[in-house]
């Protein structure tokens, strides 16, 4: 991708310790780009590039390469970004004689016996993500506005709640995470469930969310935190949120029409309905009966399990928040179609299969990254095929400016959630 950069405008006077610097809008771009100063330490490194989730190949090839300060051992570049750019990035650092390699395989899964990936120490804001490896985060200023309390709320960590009570139902790996809470049922060869409910729920019915990849949000990044801290806040009514573990076979349980889907929709939802949730911390907690108060969300692989799930029962759960949907697992033109009729065959009454005729009883919510390569353009053209059959689709896919990228997934799926239980 094409990518401008540059040399320090300015000179740095003291030691650097805070995150990337937004300097201002990038000439004759209108204000949709802006000039980000980063700052990474590395005394014994040769070279060092900045790695953008999504910016894997930059155009011309040293174009995320950052520059030396005198004999500090600090580099700095500025590069032209989006001014709503939100991603995660980490550093490259080479310490070999020759050209750096990243200007011949790019950035993305750089392995080199020289090269160190770093998420580096001038940024207090990160996440933990596969593998346990840190990614620094990235959010330009233009989209940590008023209009977004919720990305602003994930963005300030340190004023979430402390801690969380977080159960868990089943499965047998991973361990327990919180003190141990009642299953639901006989949850015996499913996989492992942790949930959290509000404590502000009561013994009312709460709306549910469940989340694919749980072990991620639960061991990661502190989702069920989040959730608190947007509760708290007024963002979000009181909810159930149940995080599903994908497992060490993912990709053979996520993304595939039966799997994970099939056992939430099928097995995991109905025991929920029928004996809802209980600990001694949180009481007993049951869950709505409206299907459309019953959401279910993933990203990649599982972007398609929640696509699934719908078209499995979408009596189980009636509202889907897909994000980054790995759509080119399946032939382009043949899966929209199939999956379409799957889904309006549940949840679209053969009167209202036409244009224009939107259903009650399902609602669906895309969102794919600009730098995912062809991503927007596939969720473009299923959110037209599935729209064209009467389902609710919403206006558009929400395209955000950043990669296949947690960075963006977490705060994005509460902020629909939240503006689907209004």
């Amino acid at each position: 991708m094409p990518v401008r950069s540059r040399a320090l405008t300015a000179p740095l006077h003291d030691v650097p310790s805070s995150a990337p610097e937004v300097l201002g809008p990038v000439a004759g771009s209108a204000g949709t780009q802006v000039w980000v100063r980063f700052l990474h330490f590395a005394p014994d490194a040769r070279a060092v590039a900045l790695a953008p989730s999504g910016w894997w190949n930059p155009d011309p090839v040293d174009a995320l390469d950052l520059h030396p300060v005198g004999g500090t051992g600090w580099f700095a570049a500025e590069v032209a970004a989006p001014a709503d750019w939100i991603a995660g990035y980490r550093f490259a650092e080479y310490r070999g004689r020759a050209d750096p390699p990243w200007w011949t395989t790019g950035l993305k899964r750089l392995e080199h016996p020289d090269v160190r990936m770093s998420a580096g120490c001038a940024n207090p804001r990160g996440l933990t993500v596969k593998g346990g490896a840190r990614t620094s985060l990235i959010c330009v200023p233009a989209i940590n506005a008023a209009a977004h309390p919720v990305l602003d709320l994930f963005l300030t960590p340190e004023s979430w709640p402390e801690h969380v009570q977080v159960h868990r139902l089943g499965g047998d790996t991973g361990g327990p995470i919180g003190p141990p809470g009642k299953g639901p049922g006989d949850m015996d060869g499913g996989p492992a469930v942790w949930w959290w409910a509000a404590s502000s729920a009561g013994t009312r019915e709460t709306p549910l969310i469940v989340f694919f990849d749980g072990e991620a949000h639960v061991r990661n990044h502190d989702t069920p935190r989040f959730l608190a801290a947007a509760v708290e806040a007024g963002l979000l009514p009181p909810v159930t949120a149940v995080f599903v573990e994908s497992g060490p076979n993912r990709a053979q349980v996520l993304g595939v029409p039966g799997g994970r889907a099939q056992w939430v929709a099928r097995t995991l939802v109905p025991l929920l309905l029928n004996t809802g949730l209980e600990s001694p911390g949180t009481g007993r907690v049951r869950i709505s009966r409206d299907p459309l108060q019953r959401m279910v969300t993933g990203s990649s692989f599982g972007g398609l399990s929640t696509l699934f799930t719908l078209a499995a029962d979408p009596g189980a759960c009636g509202t889907g928040i897909v994000q980054s949907p790995s759509l080119w697992r399946y032939p382009e033109g043949d899966f929209a179609e199939l999956l379409a009729r799957a889904l309006v065959r549940g949840a679209v009454p053969k009167s209202q299969r036409k244009p224009g005729g939107t259903s009650a009883r399902m609602r669906l919510r895309l969102a794919a990254g600009r730098f995912e390569g062809n991503a927007v353009a596939r969720c473009t053209g299923l959110h037209a095929e599935l729209g064209g059959l009467g389902l609710d689709v919403g206006p558009a896919v929400t395209a955000v400016s950043g990669g296949h990228d947690w960075s963006w997934w977490i705060p994005h799926s509460i902020a629909q959630a939240a503006e689907l239980l209004r």
